[in-house]
């Protein structure tokens, strides 16, 4: 059997409420030169049966069922190494696609040789369901030729991963280190691919993010619960999560190939994004003294505002844009 185009992968775990209806939404995409391959963590709910019976109706679809829940983490990684397309795209159990989704993203990669991801526009389903939807929007340059942009717009924001369910190449996610059992670690995968290329928006192609009682987002508000997510039976003991995202900025400039100039510009950004970090950095380190946890701090909208006035004027001085 020849490769499909697109490889779409998903990680489950009890995902019965809303898996069908992502099912649905894939399976009814315009392009349909795709494979859809499932990676069941061991679910105890229908989850199984749902996929099972979809899987017997459409030969695109590859349901693995897992006998041990290995994590999120483990999971996601499961469905990337199964990939045999070009292209891939990450797909949750409880979002939904537009039907044309994957044709305008691919139509966008094709259209621009030179871009890694093809960033869809999200609509948030902030009750659950298409009752209300809001646009995410972001000041991010992730279009931009320069990679010191890509990078440090993305971990100066530290936004949600929401472009991870575009379509990417395989060839960008084989340069990178994927996912690992820490808190933000889809947010350090963004990072790493953004350091392998540009992006390109596909405004056309429309990705809907549900928000609810029960998604990952509101799962692992603590750091703990995290680890637990990414990998079950981690999470206990000390947590140390910014000096976690530090140690992994750095470890990228080193994993993802680039050329020096560039690698010396991400430095620059790492020094910038820590200066802003360094208290609460030292407050994680001061665990090992027997110190509690620092509770992380939040920004005012106004402080937004600013640090992003700041990041304006810190690219316009640094790389004319």
């Amino acid at each position: 059997m020849s490769a499909p185009r697109v490889s779409i992968g998903m990680p489950v775990f009890n995902g019965e409420r809303y898996v069908e209806e992502a099912l649905d939404s894939l399976l009814a995409q315009s392009f349909t030169d795709f494979e859809l391959v499932i990676s069941d963590n061991a679910s105890d709910d229908r989850t199984e049966a749902i996929c099972r019976r979809l899987a017997a109706g459409d030969r695109r679809i590859r349901y693995i069922r897992n006998e041990v829940n290995r994590g999120a983490a483990w999971n996601h990684n499961k469905v990337m190494g199964e990939a045999r397309g070009e292209l891939f795209k990450l797909a949750c159990h409880d979002d939904v696609c537009d039907p044309d989704l994957l044709a305008a993203c691919v139509d966008a990669l094709d259209a621009n040789a030179g871009a890694v991801l093809a960033n869809p526009l999200t609509l948030q389903m902030m009750n659950g369901d298409m009752s209300k939807l809001d646009i995410y929007s972001s000041p991010m340059q992730l279009t931009s030729n320069i990679t010191a942009i890509r990078f440090g717009d993305l971990i100066d924001e530290a936004p949600p991963s929401f472009p991870l369910f575009g379509v990417v190449r395989m060839h960008a996610l084989r340069q990178i280190p994927w996912y690992e059992s820490y808190k933000a670690s889809d947010r350090v995968v963004l990072v790493r691919i953004a350091l392998t290329g540009p992006f390109v928006d596909a405004p056309d192609a429309r990705f809907y993010y549900r928000w609810h009682e029960t998604n990952a987002t509101h799962l692992v508000q603590q750091p703990e619960q995290f680890y637990r997510w990414w990998h079950p039976g981690r999470g206990d003991g000390r947590i140390y999560p910014e000096t976690r995202l530090l140690y992994e900025y750095l470890r990228s400039l080193w994993k993802v190939p680039m050329s020096m100039r560039d690698r010396r510009q991400c430095l620059r950004e790492i020094r910038a994004w820590y200066a802003l970090k360094r208290l609460r950095i030292r407050g994680e380190l001061g665990q090992l003294l027997g110190r509690p946890a620092p509770t992380a701090p939040s920004s005012s909208y106004f402080e937004t505002l600013a640090r992003r006035a700041r990041r304006r004027s810190v690219k316009e001085r640094l790389y004319g844009e």
